[in-house]
């Protein structure tokens, strides 16, 4: 079963890797569909892999499709167009995508019937993992569909956690997470721009949290890889922050609940987002904090 045919809805910056990854065994085809003209050159050195022009003929390719996408529009829409074509019999549809809970309700119940499988698989790890294969998979839907794409989760990932059988489970679960390290981001940011005006080196303040109970994702990676270093390149964006943090502000209003944290981190990404920030690197949110413009 690990080497049935792969394709890739999507290819831009979480999904190269992992096409990547895969392609390097060399023992399967490897299909591939995104609207960016540029995918063909940027993976012309990979033997294994097809480029296609719709998705429809990638999806009749491959047994098992995964769709790493923006967001919830692109995630249905790409629904719509295999529901608009003849559906292939069998087809896993494996959604890395955080596209939130309603998407795959909707999702799941557009396909109820067709012969597709269709699972929530949101990856966690950000880009350096990916190429490491060290991803983490936070999966939902029919046991059988979770099965079929284990094996390809496993090559892309150390751990894959079943949470559940119901659509949106695991998204649930992803945007709760995303929630956590974004707050966490923020706060770490907050926290260092307040103790630089104070006198304290940003370094040895996070030296000082990750020794004691402040100790965090931001504080742990983001903080000493991106923004002590000035690389400011996690790969993530302020709209992808805003969007993400949306989508678990929606998971809440299901689950009945009013959450402060998540609501206020929400709108201060927001501010940041629409003040200029919406295209730059989450981690140059200690920019916004310090209170820098955007030229």
């Amino acid at each position: 079963m690990s080497d049935i045919n792969v394709g890739f809805v999507g290819a831009g910056r979480m999904a190269q890797p992992m096409i990547r990854r895969l392609a390097a065994r060399g023992d399967r085809e490897i299909h591939v569909y995104d609207r960016d003209p540029r995918t063909g050159t940027r993976l012309a050195d990979l033997t294994a892999v097809t480029v296609h022009d719709e998705p429809g003929s990638l999806l009749s390719a491959a047994p098992l499709a995964i769709l790493s996408l923006p967001g919830p529009q692109a995630v249905e829409g790409t629904v719509s167009e295999l529901l608009a074509g003849d559906t292939p019999a069998e087809l896993t549809l494996v959604n890395t995508s955080t596209s939130g809970i309603a998407t795959s309700k909707r999702c799941a119940e557009r396909l109820a019937g067709t012969g597709v499988r269709y699972i929530d698989a949101p990856v966690s790890g950000g880009t350096v993992a990916a190429e490491r294969g060290a991803l983490t998979f936070i999966v939902s839907g029919p046991a059988a569909g979770i099965e079929a794409a284990r094996p390809v989760l496993g090559e892309l990932g150390e751990r894959v956690f079943d949470v559940g059988r119901e659509p949106g489970l695991a998204q649930a679960v992803k945007s709760a997470n995303n929630m956590l390290g974004l707050s966490a981001l923020l706060a770490t940011a907050e926290a260092t721009v307040v103790l630089a005006r104070l006198g304290v080196d940003p370094a040895q303040a996070i030296e000082v949290f990750n020794a004691s109970s402040g100790r965090n994702s931001a504080t742990l990676e983001k903080f000493p890889r991106e923004v002590l270093t000035g690389r400011f390149d996690f790969g993530f964006s302020f709209a992808a922050v805003v969007k993400d943090l949306g989508l678990f502000l929606e998971a809440a209003h299901e689950a009945g609940l009013d959450v402060d944290v998540a609501r206020h981190a929400h709108a201060a990404w927001r501010r940041a987002a629409e003040d200029g920030y919406g295209d730059l690197d989450c981690t140059r949110v200690v920019d916004y904090v310090r209170g820098v413009g955007v030229d």
